[in-house]
């Protein structure tokens, strides 16, 4: 279900009163002895609510369709892309705000409708629906906190390039013999690591890309000073120690790529869940109203 507490408005109970008095006007004394004409006519009146409540919930329906288009939008750039992913996110929760009245009025004819169901046969039941203009608010609110954590997350997503891109620029160098250079390069890995190293509450399968990145870049520094020095020996021994870091290089891209993937997508699921579910329930509801509306 999307969750979230109905808002009653006055409009809403006003309406509900109305309904009452129309449960009172359609239902007969004694439904054994209903004359057909009038039996008809309670019919049509349910069909055409029935019309009203399908128009406002395609409405609505069309609402949260677009807006999970933009939610996902920001969170497929959250996990990958170079655009920023806060865009698309707060586009989706403006949305929101903006079809307040529209979720409001589908909430008005679900009343309506409910009590002339209520009336005509009153052992019809509708499903639930807890799509109303309280939950698209909470909705958007969770869209606006996960633009501003795709945004950190991205930053760090970025980090994480930096410092690879840094590492590779420091081994071309060493390649070179431009010791010295290779030292500047991983001067640049500095301030992206300690970004990475920053992350709060980061992936768990984070730990080992961090572990086994701190190895080489200690192992890179070790042989740019070596070299440095003229000193073989510690070179030998930094270069033993970045074949060893190297080993697990492998299994740290694959613990990288599962972190970006899995705290990418947990930015945005929770909002994600709710409009699917509001989707569903949507659905459900359209069907089985479907059926009243071809009644006359």
């Amino acid at each position: 279900m999307i969750g979230g507490r109905i808002r009653v408005s006055t409009l809403v109970g006003v309406l509900a009163i109305l309904v009452l008095g129309l449960v009172i006007g359609l239902r007969p004394a004694d439904p054994a002895s209903a004359d057909p004409s009038t039996t008809a006519g309670r019919a049509a009146r349910l069909a055409g609510m029935a019309r009203i409540a399908d128009d406002d919930l395609r409405r609505l329906t069309e609402l949260l369709v677009a807006t999970v288009d933009d939610a996902r939008s920001g969170a497929a750039l959250t996990v990958a892309g170079d655009d920023p992913p806060a865009p698309p996110l707060i586009a989706a929760a403006d949305r929101l705000d903006g079809g307040l009245q529209v979720a409001d009025g589908a909430q008005s004819a679900l009343v309506a409708l409910r009590g002339t169901a209520a009336a005509v046969d009153p052992g019809l039941v509708l499903p639930p629906s807890g799509v109303n203009g309280a939950a698209l608010s909470s909705i958007a609110g969770q869209l606006r906190e996960a633009a501003d954590a795709a945004t950190s997350f991205v930053a760090r997503r970025h980090a994480t390039d930096a410092v690879l891109a840094a590492l590779a620029d420091a081994l071309a160098a060493l390649d070179h013999d431009q010791a010295q250079a290779a030292l500047h390069f991983l001067a640049d890995a500095a301030a992206p690591m300690e970004l990475v190293r920053a992350w709060p509450s980061p992936p768990v399968t984070l730990a080992l890309w961090l572990t086994t990145t701190d190895g080489l870049l200690l192992a890179v520094r070790a042989m740019a000073d070596a070299t440095l020095a003229d000193d073989p020996v510690a070179a030998a021994k930094a270069a033993d120690d970045y074949a060893k870091a190297a080993e697990a290089a492998r299994g740290a891209d694959v613990s990288l790529a599962l972190a970006l993937s899995e705290g990418g997508a947990a930015v945005t699921a929770i909002p994600l869940r709710r409009l699917a579910d509001g989707l569903s329930d949507l659905t459900a509801l359209r069907e089985a109203i479907a059926t009243l509306s071809e009644g006359d």
